[in-house]
C-alpha cells in the first residue's frame, strides 16, 4: 500500500483499503464513506497499475457519481502536489487523463454500456434508444387500451374481460391496474413463471401453503415463549380462585399446545383464547380473570402476552378460505391472460421504434448474463467492482453483478452502505438484498471482512449520544423478515469543541395561533440567527417527510422575511412559464386558437395590459390574429409583435420544437421578467429543464409540432409530482426539503417538521392488485360473484398485511434515523400538540416518545450516556468514553419575534414639487374601481398606461429591448370601458379560456343556475357569447367540461353554502355615485345586505397558484374598498362591510377583510386623493412597485427618469 501525505485515514478506514479480498462496509451516518470509496479506487488503480476500464464504481445517483468523481479527480491532483518520483507521477497522470472515460456511473448507465457493447446477444437494435418515463406511460396506457378494445370485439375474450371490471367496479380501474402491472413487470413475469403456470386448485393450495410458511416462521418461534408466560398468569389466576372456568379453559387450551404443534392449531386455539381471555382492545380482561391483586406479581407476563396476541388479531383462517383462494387464483390467472397481451404489445411498440425503458435496462443486462460469453467477457473487463449505498439495491441488480464476478470466484467486490439508511422500499430497494451479500462474503472471503465505519465526523457529541439512545431502543430485537436492522452505536470523530444542542417544539394545533408549529419555526430561526452570529440562514435545512408540508413553510417564512430555497418542489408542468409555452405552441399549431393567442400577448412574451387586449378585441375580424394584425396597423409601435408571431407561425413547418423555443425565448423579454422575481432562479432553471425536456422529445424518433403540443397539454393534465428544476444551492437561503431529497447531505442546523405526520400503511384493498413476488397477485375477492357485499379475505392476504406493516414501520424508523442525522450542531425536533400527547406509532413524535421516554409535558428533559470519542492523538488515534449529559427544553411557545431592522426608520426628503399648470377640469367623468386600483399601485404608471396610451413610452424605448415591453403585471380593468361591449371574441384553448369562460362563469352565477342544469345553462350561454367553435364539437365540449368542473367545485364548497343561504342579495350590481362633479362607478358581482352589514363579494375566475392567493388579493384589495365606499353612500344604515374575493378554482381559501363604517371616512379621504391627483396630472413614482411594474428596467429601475 503506498503512503500518502496530508490524508490521514482512521484505523478502520485504512482497514477497508485492503483490496485483495470482497469486502462489505457498513457505514454509520457521517463516516466519510465517500471518501473511503475514493481511496480505495485510487490506491487500485495507483497500486494494481491497470487501466480505468477495469474498474467500475456504481453510485445510486448521477449526483453521487459526479461527486465521487470530483473526489478522485482532487485526490489525484493532491497527490500530483505531494508526490515527486517519476513513477508515481507518471501513474497518477495517466489516470488522470483515463478519468475522462472512467466507469463511474449509476446502474443504469452501467448497464447500457453492457447492452451497447453486446446488442445483438440482447437481441437489440445497435442503435437502441433508452426512454423516460413519460414516453414509456404514453406506450403502455396505448397497449392497455388496444388489448382491452380488441376483447371486447372478440366473444371468446368478453367474458372474461366482464368478469375482470366486475371485480375492479370500472373499466378504468382495471386499466389502471394493468398499467400498474406493466410498471411492475419484472415481479410479475417471475409469478407468471412460477405460479401462474399452474391450475386454479394448485395456485389456491399454494396460496394456503405460503400462508401457513410465512405465519410459522413469525409465530412459532415465539410460541414456547408465549405460553409460558401464559401459563404463569394462568397458574395465578387459578392459584387465586381454583374454580374460575375461564382460567379452566385456558389450561385446556395450553395444554393442548404444549403437545401439539403446527401453525393452524396455534392460530386456532388463539382465537379461542382471545375469545376467553380478552378485551375488544386485546388486552387482557380485569373482571372475571386476571384481577388487579394477580396482575402485579405476572405484570411483565401479561405485558408480553398481550403483545402476542395484538401481534395475531386478523390472522386467521376463516371456514371458507379455500373458496376464497380458488376465487382469487382465478382472478389472478385472467388478470394475467391480459397482463401477457398488455406487455406483448408494449414490447412490439418499443421494437419497432428501437426502445427501451428503464425497467429494460436492467432486465435486459440480467438477461444477456446468462450467456457465457457474455459473462466471461465482463468479467475479464471488470476486475473491482465497488457499490455505493448498496442498502438502496434491489434483487435484480443482484442478480447482475454477481454473475460478472462469477459469484465471488473472480475479481473483486466491494459494497458500501448503512442498513439503517435504508428509505426506498417504495422503489423496490431491499434490504434482503445487502444481508444475502454479506453472507456471500462472508462465505468467500472470511467474517473479517464484514467491515464497519462506526466513526462519525458529522454529528456533535449531544446529537451522537441522543441518536444512541433513542435508536438504540428503536431497533432493538431486529427481526430479518420485517427488514428491522441491527442498531450499530456511533462513535463521535468531532475534531472540535461544539457540544450540539437538542430541542423539540411543540406548536398549537390551531394553526391560525401565534404559537402552531410553522410559527414555532420561523420565530427559533430567528432567535437562533440572533444567538449565534456564526449561523448563515444556509446553514440550516428544514426537513419534512411529504411535500405537501412545504406551503405552511413557504407561508410563514415568507411571513417573517426569511429566505428560503424550497428543494425539488413539484407541480413542474403547473408552473406558468410551461403554461405559456403550451399557449404560444397551441397557438403555432392553430392560429385560430384565440384563447392561447391571448395567453401569449398577455404573457411575459408581449406583456399586453388587459386595456390592450380589450382594445384588440374590438376589431371588427372575426378572430384574434386578424383583430391583432388590424390593431397593429393602426398602432405601429406594436407591429413587432406581430411580425414576430408571423414569422414563428412560418418556422414552425420546418424548425423542431427545441430549436423555435430557444428562438422564442432569445428574441422577447420572457426570461429578463423571469429573473427580477423573488423566485427568479428558480424559474430560469425550470425554463433550462423545460428547454432539455423538450430537446429529448424531439430525439425520440418523429415528432411533430402537434406531438408537442399534445405532450405539453398531456403533462399538465395528468403528472403533477413531476419535479421543479434543482437551483444551485450557493444561495444564501434555509433549505426546505424532504428527508429523501437530503439523504447524503449535511446542515449545520435541522429542522424536522411535522413530526406528528403519519403514513399510509400498506395493506391489501379490494378492487386494487397488490404485488408480492414470492406469493402472487393479492386482493380482496367477491364471492359468488357478490361484488356489493364485502370482499373477501384469503389467509395469505392477511399475513401478507402484517409483514407488510411491521416493514412499514421499520422503514419509518429508518426514515427518522436519516433525519436526524443530516444535522451537525443543532436539532429541533417539531410537531404540534395532540391530546395527552398521544402520537401514532408510525410519526416521527411517536417513536421519539418509544425510545427516548420523553414525557412533552414538562419543560425540559435529561439524558446521561456513556458516549465514545475518537481522539486523534499524534500517533494516530484513540477511542475514550466520556460521559454525556443533555437538557433537551420542551418548547411551546415563544414570544412574539421583533427584528432590530423592522425598527429602523428611514427619513427621505420629499420629491420635487411637480408645478402644474392650472387646467380645466371635465365634468361627468367616470373614474373606474380599476383606474383607481393602478393609481394606487404607481402613480406614474397610471399616465404611461391611460394619458400616454404607451405609444410615447414606446417611441422612447424603441431601441430598448427590440421594443418589447415587460409587464408582469396582470389585471382586468373590466369598468373601465362600459360604453364598448367589443366583440369579445372567445380563445380556444383546454386551459387558459380566460375570456369566454369568465364570461360564462359569471353569467351562470348571476343567473343562479342549479347544480342539475349547469350543463345545460353553460352550453346554451358558450352559443351565445360565439360561434367560434363551428365544427369542432370536442374543443367546445372542452370548454363546457372544464366551466361545469369548476363550478361543481365552487357548488360544492362551504363557501357557496354559506353564500345560498342568504335571501336579501342582488348580484352583477352596477353601482354609481356622484362626486363633486366626477363619477365613481363599479359593477360588483354580488351584494348581500344582513340587517346593518354589506357583503361585497367578488368572483375571480384567475388560474394561479394557491399559494399566490393572498398576493392576488391585495392586488383587489383598493377596488373592493372603492366598492364598500359607492355602497356606503348608497346605503346609509350599513354599518360594517366584508369585502370578499371568491376565486372559483379555490373556494374556500379566505381571502377576505371587514371595514366598519369607521374606516369609510380614510377610505373616501383616499379616492379623493387619487382621484384628485388622477385629474390634476399629478403623477409620482412609486418605486417600491417597481418589481411588479412593465416600466422597470429589469424591475427594478423606473423608465422614467
Amino acid at each position: 500500500m503506498m503512503n500518502q501525505k496530508k490524508t490521514v485515514l482512521t484505523p478502520h478506514q485504512a482497514s477497508a483499503l485492503h483490496y485483495k479480498n470482497h469486502v462489505s462496509l457498513t457505514a454509520n451516518a457521517g463516516s466519510g464513506k465517500t471518501f473511503v470509496l475514493s481511496q480505495r479506487y485510487l490506491e487500485i488503480a495507483v497500486t494494481e497499475g491497470i487501466p480505468l476500464r477495469n474498474i467500475a464504481a456504481i453510485t445510486f445517483t448521477d449526483k453521487a457519481a459526479s461527486e465521487l468523481y470530483k473526489k478522485i479527480a482532487g485526490e489525484v491532483e493532491q497527490r500530483l502536489i505531494f508526490f515527486h518520483d517519476d513513477e508515481t507521477r507518471k501513474k497518477l497522470e495517466r489516470i488522470r487523463r483515463q478519468l475522462v472515460s472512467a466507469n463511474i456511473s449509476t446502474i443504469h448507465s452501467f448497464c447500457v454500456d453492457i447492452l451497447r457493447e453486446f446488442p445483438v446477444e440482447a437481441s437489440l437494435d445497435a442503435n437502441f434508444q433508452p426512454i423516460d418515463e413519460n414516453l414509456s406511460n404514453e406506450l403502455i396506457e396505448l397497449s392497455v387500451e388496444e388489448v382491452i378494445k380488441s376483447a371486447f370485439e372478440h366473444s371468446e375474450e368478453i367474458n372474461e374481460l366482464k368478469y375482470l371490471i366486475r371485480n375492479f367496479s370500472s373499466r378504468k380501474i382495471f386499466a389502471d391496474e394493468l398499467f400498474f402491472l406493466i410498471k411492475n413487470r419484472k415481479n410479475v413475469t417471475e409469478l407468471v413463471d412460477n405460479v401462474y403456470n399452474k391450475s386454479e386448485k394448485e395456485i389456491s393450495e399454494h396460496f394456503y401453503n405460503s400462508f401457513l410458511e410465512l405465519a410459522g416462521k413469525i409465530f412459532l418461534k415465539k410460541k414456547d415463549i408465549f405460553l409460558k408466560n401464559l401459563h404463569s398468569i394462568n397458574d395465578a389466576v387459578l392459584a387465586k380462585v381454583r374454580w374460575n372456568q375461564t382460567a379452566k379453559s385456558v389450561e385446556l387450551l395450553l395444554n393442548k399446545l404444549d403437545i401439539e404443534t403446527g401453525t393452524e392449531i396455534l392460530l386456532q386455539a388463539l382465537g379461542e383464547i382471545r375469545e376467553q381471555i380478552c378485551t375488544g382492545k386485546g388486552t387482557i380482561k380485569i373482571r372475571g380473570y386476571a384481577e388487579k391483586d394477580i396482575r402485579q406479581s405476572v405484570a411483565h407476563e401479561i405485558d408480553e402476552v398481550e403483545k402476542f396476541i395484538q401481534e395475531t388479531v386478523g390472522i386467521n383462517v376463516p371456514s371458507n378460505h379455500k373458496q376464497i383462494e380458488i376465487e382469487l387464483a382465478r382472478l389472478g390467472k385472467t388478470v394475467i391472460k391480459f397482463f401477457n397481451k398488455v406487455a406483448a404489445l408494449y414490447e412490439q411498440k418499443k421494437r419497432e421504434k428501437g426502445y427501451v425503458d428503464y425497467e429494460d435496462i436492467l432486465l435486459y443486462t440480467k438477461e444477456i448474463l446468462k450467456n457465457a460469453y457474455v459473462r466471461t467477457s465482463l468479467s475479464d473487463k471488470y476486475k473491482y467492482i465497488m457499490i455505493d449505498e448498496y442498502q438502496d439495491t434491489n434483487e435484480i441488480q443482484y442478480h447482475i453483478f454477481l454473475p460478472i464476478l462469477d459469484y465471488l470466484k473472480t475479481g473483486n467486490l466491494f459494497v458500501v452502505g448503512d442498513e439503517k439508511q435504508s428509505i426506498y422500499m417504495f422503489r423496490d430497494a431491499e434490504l434482503e438484498v445487502f444481508t444475502e451479500t454479506k453472507k456471500n462474503i462472508r462465505d468467500t472471503s472470511g467474517s473479517q471482512f464484514l467491515l464497519n465505519l462506526p466513526d462519525s465526523f458529522r454529528m456533535a457529541p449531544a446529537v451522537c449520544s441522543f441518536t444512541n439512545l433513542l435508536f438504540k431502543n428503536l431497533f432493538s430485537q431486529p427481526n430479518e423478515m420485517y427488514n428491522e436492522v441491527q442498531y450499530s452505536e456511533l462513535i463521535c470523530a468531532r475534531g472540535d469543541d461544539i457540544k450540539g444542542e437538542i430541542e423539540i417544539l411543540i406548536g398549537d394545533e390551531d394553526e391560525t395561533s401565534p404559537d402552531s408549529e410553522p410559527e414555532l419555526v420561523a420565530k427559533r430561526i430567528l432567535n437562533l440567527l440572533d444567538e449565534n452570529k456564526e449561523i448563515i440562514w444556509s446553514n440550516i435545512a428544514v426537513l419534512v417527510r411529504k411535500r405537501k408540508s412545504f406551503k405552511d413553510l413557504e407561508k410563514v417564512f415568507s411571513k417573517y422575511r426569511i429566505p428560503f430555497n424550497v428543494v425539488g418542489g413539484t407541480g413542474f408542468y403547473q408552473r406558468q412559464s410551461v403554461y405559456d409555452v403550451y399557449n404560444y405552441f397551441s397557438f403555432l399549431l392553430d392560429k385560430n386558437n384565440d384563447t392561447a393567442l391571448v395567453g401569449i400577448l398577455r404573457s411575459p412574451f408581449f406583456n399586453l395590459s388587459d386595456a390592450q387586449i380589450f382594445e384588440i378585441s374590438r376589431q371588427r375580424d372575426m378572430k384574434y390574429w386578424d383583430k391583432l394584425k388590424s390593431f397593429c396597423e393602426l398602432h405601429p409601435e406594436l407591429y413587432f409583435i406581430m411580425s414576430s408571431i408571423r414569422e414563428n407561425l412560418t418556422l414552425s413547418k420546418s424548425y423542431d420544437p427545441a430549436s423555435l423555443l430557444r428562438k422564442i425565448f432569445n428574441e422577447t423579454n420572457y426570461l429578463a421578467v423571469l429573473t427580477s422575481k423573488l423566485n427568479g432562479q428558480q424559474e430560469l432553471a425550470n425554463i433550462d429543464k423545460l428547454i432539455n425536456l423538450t430537446t429529448s422529445f424531439n430525439q425520440q424518433g418523429f415528432r411533430t409540432l402537434y406531438d408537442y403540443v399534445s405532450f405539453l397539454k398531456e403533462s399538465i393534465d395528468k403528472t403533477d409530482d413531476e419535479s421543479q428544476a434543482a437551483v444551485a444551492e450557493e444561495s444564501n437561503s434555509v433549505k426546505v426539503l424532504t428527508i429523501h431529497q437530503a439523504k447524503g447531505l449535511e446542515f449545520k442546523v435541522v429542522f424536522l417538521f411535522n413530526c406528528n405526520e403519519t403514513s399510509p400503511i400498506s395493506t391489501v384493498r379490494s378492487k386494487n392488485i397488490t404485488v408480492n413476488k414470492e406469493v402472487g397477485l393479492l386482493t380482496k375477492v367477491p364471492l359468488n360473484e357478490n361484488y356489493f357485499s364485502d370482499y373477501g379475505s384469503a389467509p395469505v392476504v392477511n399475513i401478507h398485511n402484517h409483514i407488510a406493516r411491521r416493514k412499514d414501520l421499520a422503514e419509518i424508523k429508518r426514515l427518522f434515523y436519516v433525519a436526524i442525522t443530516r444535522t451537525m450542531n443543532y436539532l429541533f425536533i417539531t410537531g404540534s400538540y395532540k391530546k395527552d400527547f398521544h402520537y401514532s406509532e408510525n410519526s416521527f413524535l411517536g417513536l421519539l416518545l418509544e425510545g427516548s421516554g420523553i414525557n412533552l409535558n414538562s419543560e425540559s428533559f435529561k439524558i446521561t450516556s456513556d458516549l465514545k470519542l475518537l481522539k486523534r492523538k499524534t500517533e494516530g488515534f484513540e477511542t475514550v468514553s466520556e460521559k454525556v449529559n443533555v437538557t433537551i427544553p420542551v418548547i411551546k411557545k415563544i414570544e412574539e419575534y421583533k427584528r432590530s431592522d423592522n425598527a429602523l426608520v428611514i427619513n427621505k426628503l420629499p420629491e420635487n414639487l411637480e408645478l402644474e399648470e392650472i387646467r380645466d377640469l371635465p365634468e361627468g367623468e367616470i373614474i373606474s374601481a380599476t383606474k383607481v386600483s393602478i393609481f394606487h399601485q404607481c402613480p406614474l404608471k397610471y399616465k404611461l398606461t391611460y394619458e400616454y396610451g404607451f405609444s410615447g413610452l414606446m417611441n422612447q424605448i424603441h431601441n430598448w429591448n427590440n421594443g418589447k415591453n415587460n409587464q408582469k403585471y396582470e389585471f382586468q380593468p373590466i369598468e373601465d370601458s362600459i360604453e364598448n361591449k367589443g366583440s369579445d371574441e372567445p380563445k380556444k384553448s383546454l386551459y387558459m379560456f380566460s375570456d369566454i369562460k369568465g364570461r360564462v362563469i359569471h353569467k351562470i352565477l348571476q343567473q343562479e343556475t342549479e347544480k342539475s342544469e349547469l350543463r345545460e345553462t353553460a352550453v346554451r350561454i358558450i352559443k351565445e357569447e360565439t360561434d367560434v367553435f363551428n365544427n369542432d364539437n370536442n374543443l367546445f365540449d372542452e370548454l363546457t367540461d372544464e366551466i361545469v368542473s369548476d363550478l361543481l367545485h365552487f357548488y360544492e364548497s362551504d363557501t357557496f353554502s354559506e353564500i345560498k343561504k342568504r335571501s336579501n342579495y342582488s348580484s352583477e350590481v352596477e353601482i354609481y355615485t356622484k362626486e363633486k362633479d366626477y363619477f365613481l362607478y363599479g359593477i360588483i358581482d354580488r351584494l348581500i345586505f344582513d340587517k346593518d352589514k354589506a357583503i361585497i363579494i367578488d368572483f375571480k375566475t384567475d388560474n394561479l397558484p394557491q399559494n399566490e392567493i393572498g398576493k392576488r388579493f391585495e392586488t383587489y384589495l383598493t377596488q373592493l374598498k372603492f366598492y364598500s365606499y359607492i355602497v356606503s353612500r348608497l346605503y346609509r344604515a350599513i354599518e360594517e362591510f366584508h369585502l370578499k374575493i371568491v376565486f372559483i378554482k379555490y373556494p374556500d381559501e379566505n381571502a377576505s377583510l371587514t371595514v366598519r363604517k369607521d374606516d369609510l371616512t380614510q377610505i373616501k379621504s383616499e379616492i379623493g386623493e387619487m382621484v384628485s391627483a388622477i385629474r390634476a396630472n399629478t403623477f409620482k413614482k412609486n418605486l417600491s412597485h417597481c418589481k411588479d411594474c412593465i416600466f422597470a428596467i429589469n424591475h427594478n429601475q423606473c423608465i422614467m427618469k
